[in-house]
C-alpha cells in the first residue's frame, strides 16, 4: 500500500482527491489539518514531525493554496508553503514522490497554440508568479536531488463545487439568481478569451495517475487539450441553466485574466507516459451546475468575468 499525506483536502480540488484516493485500492490517506487546526507556515517542527512521521509517507500531493489574495497572501500560501515543507522534508532526511497542482497560469500570455511544458513562462498576476516561483523552486530541488516529483500544470479546471472567484463558478450563480429573480439580463465582462477547460474529474484521475508515478518529467500539462471561447461555455451553462434572457459583455474585465487571451495545453508528454482526458466540458457544467443549492442568499460579487487560469 502506497502511503499518501495530502495537503489542501478540504479545497475544490483537494475534495474529489480526497475521495479518490479513499477509494483507490492501492493507497492509505492520510489528511492534513485545515488552516484553521494547524497554520503549516507557523508550525513548530513538533507538528511537522507528526504530519510527516506518523506515518511516513511514501508521497505527498500539495493541493493547497489560494486564488485571490493580497500579493503577500498568495506568495504565502502558494510558494513560502512548499519552501516550508521542502525545508522540513530536508532536515527529516524524506524524500517521498511529491505531487505539486500548479497552475498553468504559470505561463502567462501564449500563441494561439498548444503549451508546451518547455514553455518558458511569464506570470501576468500575482497569483501566476506565486505559482510559478513554487514551480521553480521545486525545479532546483528536483535537479540537485535533494527532492522528487512532478508539478502538474492545471489548465481551467471545471466541476461540483466550484466558487465564484472563477469564470464557470461565477456564471452558474449569476444564472441560478437570474432564474429565481425572474432577471432578463445577465452582465458579464469581454467573454472573448479562450481557455482550456479541463473536466474536474480528469483532473483528479490525473493526480492519482501522477501519485503513481515515481518518477518521470518535472512538469505535467494536464488540460482537455482543447481551446474553448468563455463566450461559448458561458452560453452552453445559459443552457443547461434554462435561462433564456440576455447576456450582455459590458461589465469591466477582469484584471487577472485581461492578459491572457489564449491559453491551450499541449498534451503529449503526458499521453506517451499514459494519461489522457477522458470526460467532457459538457458533463463539468452539468457537475457544477447541479451542485449549486437550491436556494441561496444573494452572493458577494467577484470581478465580472474573471477565469481560473
Amino acid at each position: 500500500m502506497t502511503q499518501v499525506l495530502l495537503l489542501g483536502a478540504g479545497g475544490f480540488l483537494g475534495r474529489p482527491v480526497a475521495r479518490a484516493l479513499q477509494e483507490a485500492p492501492d493507497f492509505t490517506l492520510k489528511v492534513a489539518p485545515r488552516r484553521s487546526a494547524l497554520d503549516l507556515l507557523s508550525a513548530h517542527d513538533a507538528d511537522w514531525n507528526r504530519l510527516l512521521l506518523d506515518p511516513v509517507p511514501d508521497v505527498i500531493i500539495n493541493a493547497a493554496g489560494r486564488t485571490s489574495g493580497t500579493l503577500q497572501e498568495v506568495h504565502e500560501d502558494n510558494t513560502l508553503l512548499v519552501a516550508t515543507l521542502l525545508r522540513h522534508l530536508k532536515r527529516l532526511r524524506l524524500t517521498p514522490w511529491l505531487v505539486q497542482f500548479g497552475s498553468a497560469a504559470e505561463y502567462g500570455p501564449t500563441d494561439r497554440a498548444p503549451v508546451p511544458e518547455s514553455f518558458a513562462g511569464h506570470p501576468a498576476s500575482s497569483y501566476a508568479q506565486s505559482k510559478f516561483d513554487a514551480t521553480q523552486l521545486l525545479l532546483r530541488h528536483f535537479g540537485s536531488g535533494e527532492a522528487r516529483g512532478v508539478t502538474l500544470r492545471i489548465f481551467n479546471p471545471v466541476g461540483a463545487g466550484q466558487g465564484p472567484q472563477t469564470l464557470p463558478g461565477q456564471a452558474a450563480l449569476k444564472f441560478r439568481q437570474a432564474l429565481l429573480d425572474g432577471a432578463e439580463t445577465v452582465a458579464f465582462g469581454p467573454l472573448d478569451s479562450a481557455r482550456d477547460f479541463v473536466n474536474l474529474r480528469d483532473v483528479t484521475a490525473a493526480a492519482l495517475f501522477a501519485a503513481r508515478l515515481e518518477q518521470g518529467p518535472p512538469v505535467l500539462n494536464i488540460g482537455s487539450g482543447q481551446a474553448t471561447l468563455a463566450r461559448d461555455l458561458v452560453r452552453d451553462l445559459a443552457r443547461l441553466a434554462g435561462y433564456r434572457g440576455e447576456i450582455t459583455e459590458q461589465a469591466p474585465p477582469s484584471a487577472r485574466s485581461a492578459a491572457v487571451l489564449w491559453q491551450q495545453a499541449d498534451l503529449r508528454t503526458a499521453g506517451a507516459l499514459g494519461w489522457s482526458p477522458v470526460f467532457t466540458l459538457g458533463g463539468a457544467l452539468e457537475d457544477l451546475w447541479h451542485s449549486l443549492p437550491p436556494t441561496f442568499p444573494t452572493h458577494k460579487e467577484t470581478p465580472h468575468g474573471s477565469v481560473h487560469l
